[in-house]
C-alpha cells in the first residue's frame, strides 16, 4: 500500500514478511534502499520520508529507524516522541555526522553513523533474535 500526502510525503506499507519495523529518512533513494535491506534481514518494513506523516501511534512496529537530518521533527526528537508513547519500542538514530556516535540521545536506543549499514544489519538482527 502507498499513501502519499499533500506535502508529498509518501508512506509504504508492506504487510508480512516479519516483525514490522518503522523507517524514517527524507532521501527517497536511500530510503529505498535501506527498505530493500531491512526486508531481506528479515522486518516488514513501513516507510516515512518525515514523522509529520508518522503520528502517535506506534503501531505494532518493534523498532523504529530515523535519520537526525529530517525536514521537519528531527529524527531524535521523533523517536524520543514515539519511545515515550511506546517504551519497548527499539529506536535507532542514523547521522553522517560522526562525533554523534555513541552519543547518548534521550529516548535514542543507538547512534549509528552512516553510511553504518554493517552495524545497523548486527542491531537489527539482534533484536529479530528476541522478538522471533
Amino acid at each position: 500500500i502507498e499513501l502519499e500526502t499533500g506535502t508529498g510525503t509518501r508512506i509504504h506499507l508492506k504487510r508480512g514478511g516479519g516483525p514490522r519495523l518503522l523507517l524514517v529518512e527524507d532521501d527517497d533513494g536511500l530510503r529505498a534502499m535501506l527498505a530493500v535491506m531491512i526486508r531481506q534481514w528479515g522486518f516488514s518494513v513501513d516507510e516515512a520520508a518525515g514523522f509529520e506523516s508518522v503520528g502517535q501511534d506506534a503501531g505494532p512496529w518493534v523498532a523504529a529507524v530515523a535519520d537526525l537530518g529530517l525536514p521537519g521533527e528531527a529524527g531524535d526528537l521523533g523517536l524520543a516522541r514515539l519511545k515515550a508513547a511506546h517504551p519497548g519500542l527499539r529506536t535507532l538514530l542514523l547521522t553522517g555526522a560522526r562525533e554523534r556516535a555513541g552519543q547518548a540521545a534521550e529516548g535514542v536506543d543507538r547512534v549509528l553513523v552512516k553510511p553504518g549499514l554493517e552495524a545497523l544489519r548486527l542491531e537489527l538482527l539482534e533484536l529479530l533474535e528476541t522478538v522471533r
